[in-house]
């Protein structure tokens, strides 16, 4: 019988998805034998939704506070820098598609890059908008960085993307991060939002151990 999945829905730019990131890579490290785990793109700053980092300074000041207390993830000085110089633009776009791009090479390990990717951001400030940031992030992983840009640019790449997007839409998904576990006979979500991991853990262990009411 095939392992069950564990679907992460999520976003590069949510901050609340960067206070998760330890969680859901802690699970992936642990269960990964069980699990079959996927990383879903969401879409969250795209489109019109996609501007300047500065224009939303008030709210994103104001949110890394609260994620820092209560996930214990710190911001790096490189995104804060990032933020308070203000230009940066905020698109999920780049992001979403070098995830969709990753997953043909390495489909097993898109948590690890998930998490690499907001690590990027969040912590170093590195744009996400930019292909050296790219060369940097797929070199752990033996991906030819030429290849992997091109592929970027490449619109059949853009257009699974926006399909992945459309996906989530579909499945009632309105906010990041969304966790799910799904077997052959039904889905059951662990985490609608943020969530602690013994709190995820917790839960996961008894759908595993076929333990819980269905």
């Amino acid at each position: 019988m095939a392992n069950p999945k564990l679907l992460y829905m999520y976003d590069p730019l949510c901050g609340w998805c960067y206070g998760f990131s330890p969680a859901i890579k802690k699970i992936w490290e642990l269960y990964g034998d069980r699990l079959h785990c996927e990383v879903w793109s969401g879409g969250l700053a795209i489109g019109e939704a996609a501007q300047p980092i500065g224009t939303g300074w008030a709210f994103i000041g104001r949110s890394l506070h609260i994620v820092e207390e209560t996930t214990g993830v710190h911001f790096g000085e490189g995104f804060k820098a990032l933020v308070q110089e203000g230009t940066y633009v905020y698109n999920s776009e780049p992001p979403c598609i070098a995830m969709t791009v990753f997953k043909e090479y390495h489909p097993a390990r898109a948590v690890a890059f998930a998490h690499d990717l907001q690590h990027a951001l969040f912590y170093d400030g590195h744009s996400l908008n930019t292909p050296s940031t790219y060369r940097e992030l797929v070199q752990p992983y033996g991906i030819d960085a030429d290849e992997f840009i091109s592929k970027m640019n490449d619109a059949s790449y853009r257009t699974a993307t926006y399909k992945e997007f459309e996906t989530v839409a579909s499945m009632g998904v309105s906010g990041f991060p969304t966790l799910v576990y799904l077997d052959s006979e039904f889905g059951v979500p662990l985490a609608r939002g943020y969530r602690p991991y013994d709190a995820i853990v917790s839960v996961l262990d008894k759908m595993l151990d076929g333990g819980m009411q269905r």
